[in-house]
């Protein structure tokens, strides 16, 4: 969990504490001196930070590409509906602050429903911490199936529920994961898509070990499926926990295009997030829809249009990925500022707690 940046006294109700004014004089120039330093030291290493923020989004592209390559043969246009399974929700348990897998499918069945749990490794850099954390996860998940039962498929506590995990990852990476995965117990079914090329989700087979099954479904049928399913890079957009650049993709994703501009509404986006996260309560899909718009809003994305509810994205002729690299821009310069911000403030904590200290042992004569 982030630290929370203790917020400092403004200079005026501080200075009144100092008193003296001599000390008053001292605190100014402390503080002048460390807000420029902090400065200096920050922007000296802008590009660096700059291009960290950069690879931590196309680490969260590569997420979200191998995310709904892994859902996208469970939704009404995958083949697995056949199956009778289906993609049931992004993030399962996530409202309950525990640690939670990527996505969960279901298949319903009067003679024993099943629960797919699946954890996404869009880059994975230790394979044995990529299943360990599965595995973590796995426990987490067993804990609550009445949860499930209830919340999630609309079955009875009593109802019969079995539970398969996955862990799916890119195909570069496949061979490397599936020796974890059998060097671990319990184990854990892998699936793997290449993230360029055919957009193609397969089970990766086991092998030749004595407990070779349990790394794959139970149900044949689906095994036989998932050694090539047709699938997508980008059946959704959106995703609950998603890195907060990539939500902006929401506020273009359905536009109205004037002769020389492309506009969003409030409307828009809360379509975008109720197609997208159609799994959340209508009260979550409307937090959702606030945080994009505001955070937009707040970048400097999208400006409201005075005396209408559209709110400008941009222009008409801009492309969909010029409009996305300007989204990423946007928000990274904001990041940086933020980050800057948090810095300043608590340098300027800690030099008040310096002249606080310095205040106490130069008490004024009147004091003694």
């Amino acid at each position: 969990m982030k630290d929370v940046v203790r917020l400092s006294l403004p200079d005026k109700e501080f200075e009144q504490a100092l008193i003296l004014p001599d000390l008053i004089d001292q605190y100014r120039t402390q503080i002048m001196k460390a807000e420029r330093r902090v400065k200096r030291e920050f922007w000296r290493d802008a590009d660096l930070r700059r291009s960290k923020k950069r690879d931590g989004i196309e680490t969260e592209k590569r997420h979200r590409m191998l995310l709904n390559l892994s859902v996208f043969p469970f939704t009404m246009q995958g083949l697995a509906t056949s199956l009778g399974y289906q993609f049931v929700r992004g993030s399962p348990l996530a409202e309950l602050n525990v640690s939670n897998f990527d996505f969960m499918i279901a298949r319903i069945s009067s003679s024993g429903s099943l629960a797919i749990f699946g954890e996404v490794k869009g880059s994975i850099q230790d394979p044995d911490e990529a299943v360990s954390q599965t595995l973590n996860r796995r426990a987490v998940a067993l804990g609550s199936l009445d949860y499930v039962k209830k919340e999630y498929l609309g079955l009875p506590s009593s109802a019969s529920l079995r539970t398969e995990f996955v862990i799916s990852c890119p195909s570069s990476e496949v061979t490397e994961v599936v020796r974890a995965v059998t060097n671990k117990n319990p184990k854990l079914i892998v699936w793997h898509a290449s993230l360029s090329g055919p957009e193609i989700l397969k089970i990766a087979s086991p092998p030749n070990v004595p407990d070779r099954h349990l790394m794959l479904h139970t149900d044949k049928e689906l095994n036989d499926l998932l050694t090539g399913a047709k699938s997508s890079f980008s059946c959704y957009d959106l995703w609950p926990k998603m890195h907060l650049a990539l939500s902006l993709g929401a506020t273009y994703k359905y536009v109205e295009r004037g002769q020389d501009d492309m506009f969003v509404t409030d409307e828009l986006v809360r379509a975008v997030v109720s197609t997208d996260m159609f799994y959340l309560s209508e009260r979550e899909r409307e937090a959702e829809a606030s945080k994009i718009i505001q955070l937009a809003r707040e970048i400097g994305f999208i400006a409201p249009v005075p005396g209408t509810i559209r709110y400008r994205v941009g222009n008409a002729r801009e492309r969909r990925d010029a409009t996305e690299r300007r989204a990423y821009s946007r928000w990274i310069d904001y990041s940086l500022n933020k980050e800057l911000g948090e810095l300043l403030e608590s340098e300027r904590n800690r030099v008040q707690d310096e002249f606080r200290e310095i205040r106490a042992r130069q008490k004024g004569i009147d004091e003694y």
